[in-house]
């Protein structure tokens, strides 16, 4: 059973309960729920209208532990479930299709008793509730997607572009064990991702290290790293397949319910010229708004921001204002920009420049819901709830790391022991399959110098040839599968 971690403030007195033990009626509540034939794990709690939360890449339910909690005291019923694959739900050997998960989705609503449900999906979860949305709309109320791009912009059969969310793909793709590469170390690659992509006034708190951990336990129940590569390894294959051609048809009827679309200014992982398209999919209400200082995890850092939004995208839906007529994008050139009477919603970039449009005040004042404007002298004004940059005496800001560096077998995080010898760094990659592939393809190809799927420096050829046999490779960081071997570079 997994205990949801209690946020920090007023609630922090407050734990996750098990099934028949007293509780407040806030409290969220670990279940098993069977839908389109397998079980799911999920957390719920409260009552109400029902709102879907699901999660990304390498997530649970438990990282969406505040809203839980702040959708059930705002009225709702609130459930996150560990998509097929990952967490506690089964582990299955095929599935991780669109068609499926989508499937999955919409099965979960109609095994929780409902008719329909809001879909809140953070990364590749709201990625997902657009797929759902598109497949299954008498399943769907509304979308909230939060750094998430419309499955339409990466189901194009195109060369894979630089940004750091398709090099994911492509290290998902690659044909030789990634799930073991995430999962190697007790998950240390996957909390390499996380800071690569996390803003860096989050990655230096105590509930930065508190999320991370989490993840990491996740990450290795056996089969969960299979589960989460898997998906990614559909979304990077399947454009040039017959499901991928399939998949792009069913896109084109859009999404025909409101749609909240939030992202993190501070977010290198999903930049915000990977979201602005997705309007162009969305013929109901539309939104587009950017959580200022937050990176690709605006739910976890930036709570209140995101959790105050939600609400009252949620209300609106219930028969309060429509936030379509004031936000719904305008062209302005190449990019959707939204337009915003009051100056808080966030505009497209231009020329890949985050820029927001400007208060009538010049920006002095912060924005009073805590979505920063573009100020006038820089960004110097706070948001009101203190969603500005001020560290407020926390710990100093942690370096970012770039995807890059989190991909890559590095020495200093994952180094490597050959029969109880350090191996250098270009060495090193001898752990993998993927390197000594990469050394044979690179020779084939007469290139002195070959780098793997991954990004990082592939083995010299003549150096492995003259110092290292058939070895036994053994992580410093944890301990290496049983049998697992290298292959000597011939």
């Amino acid at each position: 059973m997994t205990t949801v971690p209690a946020p920090t403030g007023p609630d922090a007195d407050r734990t996750a309960r098990g099934e028949g033990a007293a509780a407040r009626p806030h409290d969220p509540v670990d279940r098993s729920v069977n839908a389109n034939g397998i079980r799911f794990h999920l957390v719920e709690a409260g009552s109400g209208p029902l709102v879907l939360l699901l999660p990304g890449f390498g997530q649970t339910a438990g990282s969406w532990r505040h809203q839980l909690r702040d959708l059930a005291a705002a009225g709702y019923r609130a459930a996150a479930p560990d998509l097929r694959g990952t967490g506690e739900s089964d582990k299955t050997p095929r599935g991780y299709d669109a068609f499926t998960l989508a499937e999955d989705v919409a099965g979960l609503v109609g095994a929780l008793g409902e008719r329909s449900a809001v879909l809140v999906g953070q990364g590749y979860g709201g990625t997902l509730a657009f797929d759902v949305a598109t497949m299954h709309p008498d399943r769907v109320r509304g979308v909230v997607a939060i750094a998430a791009p419309h499955p339409a912009r990466l189901a194009a059969p195109r060369l894979p572009s630089r940004t750091p969310y398709r090099r994911l793909l492509r290290f998902a793709a690659a044909p030789l064990f990634p799930d073991r590469r995430l999962a190697a170390g007790n998950g240390a690659r996957l909390e390499r991702i996380v800071h690569a992509a996390a803003g860096p006034q989050w990655t230096s708190t105590a509930e930065y290290t508190s999320a991370v951990a989490d993840m990491r336990r996740s990450i290795t129940i056996p089969g969960a790293a299979k589960g989460a590569v898997e998906q990614l390894r559909w979304v990077a294959r399947s454009p040039w397949r017959t499901d991928g051609r399939r998949h792009r048809e069913a896109l084109q009827s859009g999404v025909h319910v409101p749609v909240l679309h939030l992202a993190g200014d501070a977010d290198r992982f999903v930049p915000l010229e990977e979201l602005t398209d997705a309007a162009r999919h969305c013929h109901g209400a539309y939104r587009l708004r950017v959580v200022p200082g937050a990176g690709h995890y605006p739910p976890e850092e930036a709570p209140e921001v995101v959790d105050r939004l939600v609400v009252e995208f949620l209300r609106a839906l219930d028969g309060g204002p429509t936030p379509a007529t004031q936000d719904r994008p305008v062209r302005r050139g190449r990019h959707a920009v939204p337009a915003a009477p009051d100056g808080t919603t966030a505009g497209a970039p231009r020329r890949g420049r985050h820029e927001r449009a400007a208060p009538a005040d010049g920006g002095a004042a912060a924005a009073a819901d805590g979505v920063a404007p573009h100020a006038a002298d820089g960004g110097a004004a706070a948001a009101a709830d203190g969603a500005g940059t001020d560290t407020g005496g926390r710990a100093p800001v942690r370096p970012q790391m770039t995807l890059d560096a989190a991909l890559r077998d590095e020495p200093g995080t994952a180094g490597a022991r050959v029969d109880g010898r350090d191996l250098s760094a270009p060495a090193a990659a001898l752990r993998t399959d993927l390197a000594a592939a990469a050394v044979q393809r690179a020779a084939a190809a007469g290139d002195p110098r070959p780098v793997d799927d991954a990004g990082a420096p592939a083995v010299d050829r003549r150096q492995a040839r003259r110092s290292v046999g058939p070895v036994t490779v053994r992580a410093t960081d944890g301990p290496a599968p049983a049998g697992v071997t290298s292959r000597p570079v011939r």
